[in-house]
């Protein structure tokens, strides 16, 4: 059913048992003891705050894989900020951030029932990209709060064929492009499509330097960029080995 599509059943039951929050959390995460309190700590005091995520490390390390984001809204880029980095501090005040990471997504109930669920069709990536700019354009805020600490147990440093498989080049060519055409202006619509053919020629330049699957990396790429014209959602087609 994807990320969203199994978010999307438990989302359900807390709007049925009339709970105020829900906490989206991955199951490759470990979390600190204080985590859930300080999300609704920020939450608490500022009624804008819609969405709301943790600050996440790469686990058994004191390297960062979020600490808030940012979005091109004309190409819809999606970058954690601090991503890489080892923490010295920088990033340890709370604020408004571009997206709260679905890693760790702390959502008010009145902001579900207001623009929906998560869309479904994306399947993989960018899906709460776009719910979080939804939720930006019905007048709530995204937020960082750093004092929520999560450990997620994801590659490091050198992506491999285990945690970066071709399949992901399709999601990722074919789901940006398609959240902007969405949810942008008419000018990001353009400019996305203007990304989206530059995207094509930088993906397939990647592609040449990996040392694996090469053929199946390819045949993701065009398909993904064939799909994102004609708006071919949901999961992937099987391609080679993955």
């Amino acid at each position: 059913m994807g990320f969203a599509g199994g978010n999307n059943i438990a989302l359900r039951h807390v709007l049925c048992d009339g709970l105020e929050y829900a906490w989206l959390l991955n199951n490759d995460t470990e979390v600190d003891t204080a985590a859930l309190r300080e999300l609704l700590a920020v939450s608490e005091k500022n009624p804008a705050v819609g969405m709301i995520s943790s600050k996440i490390y790469y686990f058994g390390t004191p390297v960062l894989w979020y600490a808030g984001a940012e979005i091109n809204p004309w190409t819809g880029r999606a970058r954690a900020r601090g991503k890489n980095q080892k923490d010295t501090g920088e990033y340890d005040t709370a604020c408004q951030t571009g997206y709260a990471t679905g890693c760790s997504l702390l959502v008010r109930s009145k902001v579900i029932r207001m623009i929906g669920m998560m869309r479904q069709d994306y399947f993989l990536y960018y899906e709460e990209t776009d719910w979080n700019i939804r939720a930006q354009n019905s007048g709530w805020q995204s937020w960082y709060a750093p004092k929520s600490v999560v450990f997620h147990k994801v590659g490091q440093s050198l992506r491999t064929a285990s945690n970066n498989p071709p399949v992901l080049v399709y999601y990722n060519i074919r789901n940006r492009f398609v959240m902007i055409q969405r949810i942008g202006s008419p000018l990001q619509r353009i400019s996305s499509a203007i990304y989206l053919h530059y995207q094509l020629l930088s993906q397939f330049r990647m592609i040449l330097n990996r040392d694996y699957q090469r053929l199946t990396a390819f045949r993701y790429l065009f398909l993904g960029f064939w799909d994102s014209l004609f708006r071919r959602m949901g999961k992937a087609p099987v391609i080679g080995k993955r």
